[in-house]
């Protein structure tokens, strides 16, 4: 009897509980990946990138290039420090879209996920060797409040 009364007085928290997390779940997930990870000194770097819509609505979003689409593609050498800009990151322009040679538009319906791959090494020097550490930060389309997404975090070894 008493736990028939602990179901009924805990039932309605509980549901309450679900529905707030469900709520509070992201619109988006970012997932990177990346096919080596252990390259060559001045071998290139990339990562693999999977942009899930986790929410019910249909998102759309502008497609520049690899680059201008991110919030943020942070290289960290193993203190943690950000690695430097290589000359062409330093000289990109992602303020102009026409400057990347692509451009569209993107539409990604729920639980549709994008893929796309970033050259890693073009822009964020890890020409030395040592273990580097990689992150992406997508912006959501205004429509979703410009929420920051971040992706997992992979690390990438450069060997002589």
């Amino acid at each position: 009897m008493k736990t028939l009364r602990m179901v009924v007085y805990l039932g309605p928290v509980l549901l309450l509980l679900a529905t707030a997390q469900a709520e509070s779940a992201p619109p988006f997930s970012l997932t990177i990946t990346t096919p080596n990870a252990e390259v060559k000194a001045g071998a290139g770097v990339g990562v693999d990138i999977t942009l899930t819509n986790n929410s019910d609505r249909v998102a759309t979003f502008e497609y520049t290039g690899s680059l201008c689409d991110y919030a943020a593609v942070e290289v960290r050498d193993s203190g943690g420090s950000l690695v430097p800009d290589t000359a062409v990151k330093s000289t990109f322009d992602c303020a102009h879209r026409g400057a990347t040679g692509a451009s569209g538009m993107y539409r990604l319906k729920p639980n549709e996920s994008k893929k796309a791959t970033i050259a890693v090494s073009m822009f964020s020097d890890m020409s030395q060797p040592g273990e580097y550490f990689v992150q992406v930060t997508w912006k959501a389309p205004k429509e979703f409040d410009g929420v920051l997404v971040k992706s997992n975090t992979i690390g990438i070894a450069v060997v002589p």
